[in-house]
């Protein structure tokens, strides 16, 4: 094994859980629907899924491209589900943007091996660098409010960059920054279409952290490592280095 040189890390679902998520559309809808009650809780439920299949998920590559902010694309998703039960006052569709920023912010964790995984890792003495794919305003609040902007090095952004995973220059930033390249960087990261093809393309080592037992196919990219869990990855890196391998 080479000399680990640096760490790169996605940040959703690598180190961000998000499963509590699709619960912040959940309590908006509770929110909108008691505080104004002609609206049918479930009616709402259903008109944020039909949005999302008509609107929101064919957005989010403008959102991870960086031309439309996440506080736009909520709000932007909301005007359509409140429009499909034929509501569009500014002042509903602003409640319920800002109930859903703010559940959203509450459902933000970090899974429970990440902060004793990088204690460890960083006895490692080499730096970090955040590769996330998504909107400025929307990443940056998941990294405060998860309160680990302290760890990295660098922080490349999409929306900041204008490159996005898989494409080699969502790495450039951070490589060009960092003074590294090559096999010795390892980029850790849960999907396998972004992070483990991207960091192949980049000719960094891929690491897919495969943390739900997910099947590859023959057509998925090959990662270089599989670990697990994060606490696989510094087992991996402690015994790599109390062998001698770097």
């Amino acid at each position: 094994m080479r000399p680990v040189a640096a760490l790169f890390f996605d940040l959703d679902r690598t180190l961000l859980d998000d499963s509590q998520y699709p619960e912040s559309v959940v309590n908006t809808c509770k929110v909108i629907s008691d505080r104004y009650l002609h609206l049918n809780f479930i009616d709402l439920q259903q008109a944020h899924r039909a949005m999302w299949l008509d609107y929101g998920a064919p957005s989010i590559d403008k959102w991870i491209a960086g031309s439309l902010s996440g506080h736009s694309l909520y709000r932007e998703m909301w005007r359509r589900t409140l429009a499909i039960c034929n509501i569009d006052d500014d002042a509903t569709i602003d409640c319920a943007t800002q109930a859903h920023l703010g559940f959203s912010r509450d459902s933000y964790q970090l899974f429970d091996d990440v902060r004793s995984s990088i204690s460890a890792l960083q006895k490692l003495n080499i730096p970090f660098a955040l590769i996330t794919n998504g909107a400025v305003d929307t990443q940056n609040e998941k990294i405060r409010a998860v309160e680990i902007e302290q760890w990295f090095d660098v922080i490349s952004i999409s929306g900041s960059t204008g490159g996005a995973k898989p494409n080699v220059s969502a790495f450039l930033p951070a490589l060009t920054k960092l003074g590294v390249s090559g096999k010795n960087v390892w980029h850790i990261g849960d999907n396998l279409v972004t992070d483990v093809a991207g960091a192949n393309a980049a000719n960094i080592t891929s690491v897919w952290i495969n943390r739900n037992g997910a099947v590859q196919t023959a057509d998925d990219p090959a990662p270089d490592i599989e670990v697990h869990s994060l606490t696989d990855l510094v087992h991996l890196l402690e015994s790599e280095k109390e062998r001698g391998a770097w």
